[in-house]
């Protein structure tokens, strides 16, 4: 229960909606560029981890896994005071800076700066910073949604390609690690002197967890997506990926999908060596 209520909430955080973009035949020809600050801003980038130390805090209560008292207290006290929104997204932004040519750079800022892709970046935005109570509701809506679609319908096929085009798999992958950084400091709860990494039992650990957290993780980003596109008509939709389709864009996705999944691996590292030495003192 608790591999499931993380993989909700480090999913909501971590796989960030991707701004829309009009056709560029319809787009104002812009050669200027971004700063890396602009682009976040264009994308809803600085924004993924707004309420991700709430989410994470209340995750346990909002799912239902029971836990004893110290040990809430110390889960919530830890995820307030080390996943601090300006600190990850200041690691976002350092991570991203630099990586992508003038030239893609321009291409993708000329998308952004359309009056549409501020429009669906608006909504991007409203997404990022709902409660996290508010997060697992519209996954749930998203859920329902899905639910109604056919198997053969346009909108299925198009979300299964948006899934793959911005680098939700390596999201996930990386999302695993964070995992197993999670695990490997709760591990050394109760641990003096010498310290040595139970790697074999870690691996047990995550065989057994990842399956079903891959499961959430595959429903909730699909959920969320079917969310946000759903006022939108399937034309749209396809407006969409041929933007996310353009060499520009792919690489600008992959960058972002490597490099929050980095900050997100150093930041759950950074929670449970924390939370280890909480329960350590707390003698949980």
């Amino acid at each position: 229960m608790l591999a499931r209520a993380l993989a909700i909430a480090l999913c909501l955080s971590a796989a960030p909606l991707p701004a829309f973009a009009i056709d560029p035949v319809l787009a104002t020809e812009q050669a200027a560029t971004m700063s890396t600050r602009e682009l976040m801003q264009a994308t809803a980038l600085d924004q993924i981890f707004t309420t991700f130390a709430d989410t994470i805090a209340t995750s346990p209560e909002l799912q239902g896994v029971p836990m004893p008292p110290p040990f809430l207290a110390a889960w919530k006290d830890t995820a307030y005071e080390t996943l601090d929104a300006d600190i990850l997204h200041a690691q976002l932004e350092a991570a991203l800076d630099g990586k992508l040519t003038d030239a893609e750079n321009a291409e993708v800022a000329a998308y952004f700066r359309s009056d549409f892709g501020k429009r669906i970046t608006a909504l991007e935005i409203e997404i990022q910073t709902l409660s996290a109570e508010e997060q697992l509701a519209a996954r749930d809506a998203g859920v329902a949604i899905l639910e109604d679609i056919p198997d053969d319908a346009t909108r299925r096929k198009q979300i299964d390609e948006i899934m793959t085009l911005v680098s939700a798999d390596v999201a996930r992958a990386m999302l695993g690690e964070a995992m197993r950084a999670m695990l490997v400091s709760m591990s050394l709860s109760g641990a003096s002197g010498d310290i040595e990494v139970p790697w074999e039992e870690i691996d047990r650990q995550l065989d057994d967890l990842l399956p079903g957290f891959e499961r959430e993780m595959l429903l909730t980003q699909r959920a969320l997506m079917a969310y946000a596109y759903d006022s939108l008509t399937d034309d749209e939709v396809e407006t969409y990926l041929k933007f996310l389709r353009t060499d520009a864009s792919q690489r600008f996705y992959a960058l972002i999908g490597l490099s929050a999944g980095q900050v997100m691996e150093r930041a759950m590292g950074k929670f449970g060596e924390e939370l280890a030495r909480r329960l350590n003192r707390v003698n949980v």
